[in-house]
């Protein structure tokens, strides 16, 4: 069974990447993340920023927090397939 969620894109979870599919936001958050730091990303969807944060970033932890299950799926299979490079 689906969440019932406020923010209709969640109930689109295997559309989500293809909808926000941009990193120029990255540009700001580099300014402020630095090797070493550990992370708490609120609201982290599919984990379009965390991908892009550990990418490149050294030595980053990041902690992801989502409301929607299907999306902290998702991210976990990212993070699985990225493991196994």
């Amino acid at each position: 069974m689906k969440n019932d969620y406020l923010y209709d894109n969640y109930r689109l979870a295997e559309f989500y990447d293809d909808m926000y599919n941009y990193d120029d936001d990255f540009e700001l958050w580099k300014e402020y993340i630095k090797p070493g730091m550990r992370i708490l990303e609120l609201a982290c969807g599919s984990g379009r920023l965390t991908k892009l944060i550990v990418e490149n970033v050294n030595d980053v932890i990041v902690d992801e927090l989502d409301y929607s299950k299907e999306m902290l799926e998702l991210l976990k299979a990212k993070i699985e397939h990225y493991n196994t490079k």
